[in-house]
């Protein structure tokens, strides 16, 4: 049996929280639902005012949202938080109602659910896209400027004392996100960009597709071990026989298709087969039960995007911090003590563009 009741929430009030049981879906009507993620194992309201990271925002009338729940069979992925006045259709499900059934035997369902995850995913891969980059930016400038703080010299004991606390504070916290991502930009350079054949056999290694690559095909792993990268990061990992990979916009109808941000790593020796845009198509119309296979895989990496951004913008808070953004343990404070003590004119011209920067 199915229930479907409409409600209205208010500004800031939580239509449910993240780790709850998914047992309803959600029909955005009217306003606005925001996504927000926290790391937390026991969620209450009050931890997501604080600590929790927005990480999509639902705006199109008639989205579904809860269907993550719903296709993998878990708890809440997220919490859902009206932004202004919302209102809403909630429809509920008995326990012998299937929902990948219902998507099985309508494929208006099956299409409106897949592409609610795609643009998730695209939303949410931009985002981590476009932070890493701002971490490599921020990364750079710690470096260059921490480098003049390590080097800095002076006979004064008591700036020297102050001095080494406040580098020993900077360090430990920027020092695990440097080496992070020195891993993580590194290793890219270790790998073999290969153009993938119908079929094909991988070694350990290899990228078989990027944001570069040309051509709508399908990626079936047949076998082995293959890892989803988002300018560098690893996202998501499948050992799984029948995992589909591809610039998952492809399926998208009458929308302006987002730019793809993945790539795909062979982490082990696997098969995989190149399937046409155009014969998986087929595929979809003669068995609908492909709309909602293929959703989980992409609600799946969903799920891990949503951790993976919510760990990039706490790393980027911590370097953001490291530089200025706290003032009593920053390199900003480092510099105005060094600052008024007189440094040769090249340090002293430095961090006058640093001042000048982040003061």
């Amino acid at each position: 049996m199915i229930n479907i009741e409409q409600k209205k929430y208010k500004d800031k009030q939580i239509i449910c929280l993240q780790n709850s049981p998914t047992d309803k879906l959600y029909v955005l009507k009217k306003g606005k639902i925001r996504v927000v993620v926290n790391n937390e194992k026991n969620i209450t309201q009050d931890l997501v005012a604080k600590t929790g990271h927005e990480v999509n925002v639902i705006t199109e009338p008639n989205q579904t949202v809860g269907e993550i729940g719903m296709l993998l069979k878990r708890e809440r992925s997220a919490s859902l938080i009206a932004s202004g006045e919302v209102e809403l259709e909630e429809i509920s499900f008995s326990e012998e109602v299937n929902f990948s059934e219902i998507i099985k035997h309508n494929k208006e369902i099956g299409y409106s659910v897949l592409s609610t995850v795609i643009l998730r995913t695209a939303n949410i891969t931009e985002q981590i896209y476009t932070t890493k980059k701002e971490i490599d930016e921020l990364l750079a400038e710690y470096n260059d400027n921490f480098a003049i703080l390590q080097n800095f010299k002076t006979t004064d004991k008591k700036i020297i004392d102050t001095l080494t606390k406040l580098k020993k504070t900077i360090k430990s916290a920027a020092d695990p996100i440097i080496e992070n991502f020195r891993m993580y930009n590194s290793k890219i350079s270790q790998f073999q960009k290969v153009e993938p054949l119908e079929t094909n056999v991988f070694e350990k290694n290899v990228i078989f597709f990027d944001e570069k690559s040309a051509g709508d095909y399908i990626y079936l792993q047949l076998s082995g071990k293959i890892t989803v990268l988002c300018n560098n990061i690893p996202i998501f990992t499948s050992d799984k026989q029948n995992t589909i990979f591809c610039d998952y916009s492809i399926f998208l109808k009458n929308i302006e298709r987002p730019k793809n941000y993945f790539a795909f790593l062979v982490n082990e020796k696997s098969k995989v087969r190149r399937i046409a845009k155009f014969t998986f198509d087929e595929m979809l119309e003669n068995q609908p039960i492909l709309y909602s296979h293929l959703s989980k895989i992409i609600s799946a990496l969903l799920i891990n995007s949503d951790k993976v951004i919510t760990d990039l913008k706490k790393k980027r808070t911590i370097l953001e911090n490291a530089l200025a953004k706290d003032k009593e343990n920053s390199i900003l404070k480092a510099f105005t003590i060094i600052k008024a003590d007189n440094p040769s004119q090249e340090i002293s011209d430095k961090i006058t563009i640093f001042l000048e920067k982040y003061k």
